[in-house]
């Protein structure tokens, strides 16, 4: 059995990133796609990718990171980052992302004009690179389906990931030929609505991850999420869907490595 977390973050020390992957192997995730959020967490786990061979990275500017920077520069930059990553022998950096929206009450956040900004660049760039995007959406569902549906049938691919939203959004999204990535909130009883839309959702359009260190799955005593962890997912996934773990890996690994276009096997 083959398992990928799609979505994790890691530290920027190589010696705790080595035992964390160590830690997910032994739990039959046997890759990882480490998320950048800015320009420098996205040095860090392209650093990382390098080193370790199961380990892909996906980078990009999260809706609030880099404030002090005009979104066309901060993309400019980010365009230098991957295609300095790729210039080797392995494709380090397999996806734009996480970039989106992300509307709170929070007072340090980007204006929304700005993100929509940030991140419609981000989709150019995506195409233009033909990498897919890693969506971040927290109360942003009208914006981002705007977005994606402006530039559908224009080779857009991606995944929302961590989703936290409506059966409505996700069948939306899935008509855009979209994936839909599930976290650890599946195990949580006050999220009990995500097993519902996971019911109406095909396999087929599904990846799992943990968003670690954050989203601890119920029933893991540690504090921070880890990789590891994404079997759990896996396993509540099976439950739902009333298929056995095994043919959860196997179909969210095929979908993964469709999406990335990396054979993760």
């Amino acid at each position: 059995m083959i398992l990928i977390d799609t979505h994790a973050h890691f530290p920027k020390s190589k010696t705790r990133t080595k035992d964390i992957l160590n830690r997910a192997a032994e739990q039959d995730v046997k890759y990882c796609i480490g998320i950048g959020t800015d320009l420098k967490e996205n040095d860090s786990i392209i650093n990382h990718a390098l080193m370790f061979e199961h380990l892909y990275a996906g980078i990009g500017i999260y809706p609030n990171s880099e404030m002090a920077k005009r979104p066309a520069t901060l993309t400019e930059q980010l365009e230098k980052q991957i295609k300095r990553a790729n210039s080797g022998s392995k494709k380090v950096v397999i996806a734009i992302g996480e970039c989106g929206i992300d509307i709170t009450e929070w007072h340090n956040q980007r204006p929304l004009k700005e993100q929509l900004e940030l991140f419609e660049l981000q989709i150019l760039l995506a195409q233009k690179l033909t990498l897919p995007v890693i969506i971040h959406n927290r109360n942003g569902d009208e914006h981002i389906l705007k977005l994606l549906q402006k530039y559908n049938n224009q080779n857009l691919q991606g995944v929302v990931h961590c989703f936290d939203s409506t059966l409505e959004f996700a069948n939306k999204i899935l008509e855009l030929n979209f994936y839909i990535s599930f976290t650890g909130f599946l195990t949580f009883n006050r999220k009990s609505y995500l097993a519902d839309i996971v019911k109406e959702i095909p396999l087929n359009r599904i990846l799992i991850e943990t968003d670690s260190p954050y989203i601890v799955p119920k029933g893991v005593k540690e504090e921070r999420n880890e990789p590891k962890n994404v079997k759990m997912v896996a396993q509540r996934l099976a439950d739902i869907k009333g298929l056995s773990v095994e043919q959860v890996a196997k179909e969210t690994t095929n979908n993964a490595s469709k999406l990335f276009e990396i054979a993760f096997n």
